[in-house]
């Protein structure tokens, strides 16, 4: 499993950005995306298992017995809700990219401030 390059900014382990990227890889199907972002069926493929290999770790070795008490007490709701983190795990890391952070507030550029400027109360 390679790691992909990341910049600097909050730290990335490879977990983190296998995370991230089978994130991005799941999300690049998405119909408002597709036509921007492309990603193989093999790349997908790649980092699914890549992703199954790192769920079936954190479940089965490092986390083993927080997940059978989890299992144990929630059912199988457990391995949804650690799905769930998963996501936004991967989601927050990628999104805490400095250089992403940036662009996705580089819109900001485009906005009319007298138009915004204008929605302010009237003294």
């Amino acid at each position: 499993m390679s790691s992909p390059t990341v910049s600097s900014g909050p730290r990335v382990t490879p977990t983190r950005a296998t995370s991230c990227t089978w994130l991005f890889a799941s999300a690049a199907l998405h119909p408002a995306v597709g036509s921007i972002a492309s990603v193989s069926d093999a790349k997908r493929d790649e980092l699914n298992r890549n992703a199954a290999k790192i769920v079936e770790r954190l479940l089965t070795e490092s986390c083993r017995s927080e997940t059978r008490n989890a299992l144990k007490h929630e059912g199988s709701g457990a391995f949804e809700q650690s799905f769930r983190v998963l996501g936004q795990v991967a989601g927050r890391q990628l999104f805490s990219d400095p250089a992403v952070a940036k662009s996705i507030t580089d819109f900001a550029n485009y906005l009319d401030q007298q138009k915004l400027k204008a929605l302010a109360p009237q003294p």
